[in-house]
């Protein structure tokens, strides 16, 4: 048998296993918080290197859109250069190829171009869609009587037969006041319908009438289109008859036409020649309003720099400026003598009077002038006599006596004291 022990002995056993159990859980309570401090430490290490790779991520996409805008903003500025460059090429070609290009398709304008055809846009009314009709109305379904099953069996024998016949009467009451509330109801439906079917019908005949009136308009202004055409077709044949016999005004009015439609570069100015025709002499004068010197690109080529960001231009230089404009005067001037002969079937015309003049200023009074700067007469036989598709302009305006202006570039003068007949003498 055990011995019991006393009693402070117990109280210090027990007093002894309290104490182990609360530095127990002390141990247990700083392994506890060394551990929750671990945890914490490892997420906050954890959310450190989350947030150092999402400022990288970010960094990267950062740098990936910069490059991206950049290359696009580059290809942006390659695009323009291009553009630029593409309208000094065409602009250089249209100064450089103002004669070659049309001589050799050079031809008489056939007579037909003289003659218009109207032209009647397509015919368009905002009454001319059809209003769709209202649609059917949803009829409820009509109500059908069903009586009840009779009786059968011991039920049919003893008091069932009548208050079948009751319960029918009953029901039959109670649908007859239900299918009158359906006709009733169908009637406002189908009522309603033809109402809206009446108002639609007028809403289309009004349309209709609408329509027609539109159509009888438009008809009208067709008339109106072919009576014009018809009037300007018969002044062109009044016209082409005129030239033919040699009246003086139609043959002004027929070369005028001619150059007219005639395909000069959109940079010409507007109502670029005037025209007039000495009956006696059979000369054409013309005096031809020319383009001024900023006609011709002061740039030569465009480039696009990267490293800076910037289109810069490489400078036409000064001589090739003077060149460019020079050889755009005396084509000008060569085309339309040229043309004029050639549009010239019925040979009316036996000498031609050429002056290419621009709009300046004078420099000894300050006030708005007329530059003459290449001035040339010459006739039919004379210059049927040139090789138009193997001559160059300039050399050509020489061989026919022209004068032209030292510097046109500089809007210099020509020296034209003594007149356009005597430029040559």
């Amino acid at each position: 048998m055990a011995k019991r022990r006393g009693f402070f002995a117990e109280l210090q056993r027990q007093s002894a296993q309290a104490e182990r159990q609360r530095r127990q859980a002390e141990v247990h309570a700083a392994r506890m918080r060394a551990q929750n401090l671990r945890l914490q430490q490892q997420a906050a290490r954890e959310a450190e290197r989350q947030a150092r790779q999402n400022a990288r991520a970010h960094e990267s996409l950062v740098r990936q859109l910069a490059a991206e805008e950049k290359r696009r903003h580059q290809q942006e500025q390659q695009d323009e250069t291009a553009a630029r460059n593409r309208e000094l090429a065409e602009r250089t070609n249209s100064i450089e190829g103002l004669f070659s290009t049309r001589i050799e398709h050079l031809a008489p304008v056939d007579r037909s171009r003289f003659h218009v055809e109207p032209a009647h846009p397509p015919f368009a009314s905002k009454h001319d869609r059809i209003v769709a009709p209202p649609p059917a109305p949803q009829l409820p379904p009509e109500p059908r009587f069903t009586p009840p099953p009779p009786p059968q069996g011991m039920s049919a024998r003893f008091g069932g037969a009548k208050k079948h016949a009751e319960e029918v009467a009953r029901l039959q009451a109670l649908h007859n006041t239900i299918h009158a509330n359906w006709d009733q109801q169908r009637s406002a439906l189908l009522g309603e319908h033809a109402h809206r079917m009446a108002e639609h019908e007028q809403a289309e005949a009004a349309r209709k009438q609408r329509l027609n009136f539109d159509r009888m308009k438009y008809q009208s202004e067709c008339e109106q289109r072919v009576a014009q055409v018809e009037e300007t077709n018969r002044h062109a044949d009044e016209m082409l008859d005129a030239y033919d016999q040699g009246h003086p005004a139609a043959v002004r009015d027929l070369i005028e036409v001619c150059l007219g439609l005639s395909s000069w570069p959109d940079f010409m100015p507007d109502d670029q020649m005037e025209i007039d025709y000495a009956a006696d002499d059979q000369e054409l004068m013309i005096v031809h309003t020319l383009p001024s010197p900023d006609v011709v690109p002061a740039v030569r080529e465009y480039k696009y720099r990267p490293t800076t960001d910037e289109i810069a231009s490489t400078k036409l230089p000064v001589t090739e400026r003077k060149r460019l404009y020079r050889g755009f005067i005396a084509s000008a001037a060569a085309r339309t003598i040229a043309e004029v002969f050639t549009h010239d079937t019925a040979r009316h015309i036996a000498s031609i009077s050429y002056r290419g003049v621009i709009e300046g200023i004078d420099p000894a009074t300050g006030q708005d002038t007329t530059i003459t700067l290449v001035a040339v007469a010459t006739d039919r036989e004379r210059f049927s006599q040139l090789e138009l598709t193997r001559v160059d302009p300039e050399a050509m305006l020489k061989h026919l006596g022209a004068v032209m202006s030292k510097s046109p570039l500089d809007m210099r003068p020509a020296p034209t004291a003594g007149g356009v007949r005597t430029v040559g003498r």
